[in-house]
């Protein structure tokens, strides 16, 4: 077969340059494919057209992007990223046809007619911002798992198709961030865990309020003794001093602790105003007599009903049984003076 580009002169000026240029280059591989073929022995030999045409193309790559169709549209090297899917009419929506939208890979499909665009969707993982969710339609990621890489957060989503609901995971806060951040929540974020840094609390989303999570150390408002003093926060020596304590609903209450310079014991009851103050004598008083006035009385023999003898007590006086007293020692000891065997330890109140 004549090599003939004549074809290409009459092209000019109708099409780019670069689109002439390919299309020199896919005439020369057909030249080159039909050389070959010409060479092959009448005989029957083990090689085939598509071997031949294998050999070709590894030693010329053929780029078809400048190359311009019938409807002057430029044919894509890779698959293109739409806003919208094409119609059924657009030069994309060929069958086996593939475009991308919203992350999600598209192909045409054909049949029936007019055909239709199939999502190609497998499930996976997502990883970005908490913020940047919004730009992942839950209904193009069915069953994918969706990772916030914001600083503090281990939050996982997962698309069940109609919205991203909250899987597993805790997002570090302060306290004074709790309520900008619970402000954007809803019911799809129920059982989302908060850890409060600086009270060392876990809180709990429960579709509409916070409450104590799931793995929250100690509740606050409670008194623990300690070797040595916490290392965690949200634990404040009793010394008196006027801190704020974290409540389950995300805020604080100011409290004031006892103040505990001067050890005491502690003492338990059904309610806290229901234990009263200690009322023993502030300091050692001397002993005292306290004397019982004693009526007076005698011993006398007396019979009994069946004649018997017994011996009786008579109020009648005499000199030896005149009234007279009975005395006690009785004194009292100021707190602190006598102990039981103790365990000395720091008492911290937890915030």
């Amino acid at each position: 077969m004549p090599r003939d580009y004549s074809i290409l002169h009459s092209l000019q000026g109708t099409i780019s340059p670069a689109a002439i240029s390919t299309f020199q280059l896919i005439l020369t591989h057909l030249y080159d494919l039909n050389d070959e073929v010409q060479k092959i022995p009448k005989t029957p030999q083990k090689i085939s057209i598509s071997d031949i045409e294998q050999q070709i193309q590894a030693r010329k790559r053929i780029n078809l992007s400048q190359f311009l169709g019938i409807l002057a549209q430029p044919q894509n090297a890779a698959i293109p990223e739409v806003e919208a899917l094409p119609s059924v009419n657009d030069p994309l929506s060929q069958d086996g046809g593939a475009v991308r939208m919203d992350g999600v890979l598209y192909v045409f499909d054909g049949d029936p007619e007019p055909g239709s665009w199939v999502p190609i969707i497998s499930a996976g993982t997502i990883q970005d911002t908490r913020a940047n969710r919004t730009n992942y339609p839950p209904a193009n990621y069915d069953n994918f798992l969706y990772r916030e890489t914001d600083a503090g957060s281990s939050l996982w989503y997962i698309s069940d198709g109609v919205a991203w609901t909250y899987a597993f995971g805790r997002y570090k806060r302060t306290q004074a961030q709790i309520a900008a951040f619970t402000a954007g929540l809803g019911v799809n974020d129920t059982g989302l865990l908060l850890e409060i840094t600086n009270y060392d609390h876990v809180l709990e989303w429960g579709g509409a309020a916070l409450s104590w999570g799931y793995g929250n150390p100690a509740p606050s408002g409670m008194y623990c003794l300690f070797e040595t003093a916490p290392t965690t926060q949200g634990w404040q020596i009793c010394d008196g001093s006027t801190v704020d304590r974290l409540n389950a609903d995300g805020t604080v209450t100011s409290v004031t602790v006892p103040d505990l310079s001067t050890p005491a014991y502690l003492k338990g009851g059904t309610a806290a105003a229901a234990v009263a103050a200690a009322s023993g004598t502030a300091a050692n008083t001397t002993a005292t007599n306290q004397a019982t006035v004693v009526a007076p009385h005698t011993v006398v023999e007396r019979l009994d009903d069946a004649g018997a003898g017994v011996w009786v007590f008579d109020n009648q006086a005499d000199a030896d049984h005149a009234s007279h007293n009975h005395t006690q020692d009785a004194h009292n000891h100021a707190p602190g003076t006598l102990e039981l065997l103790n365990k000395q330890a720091i008492l911290y109140y937890r915030r």
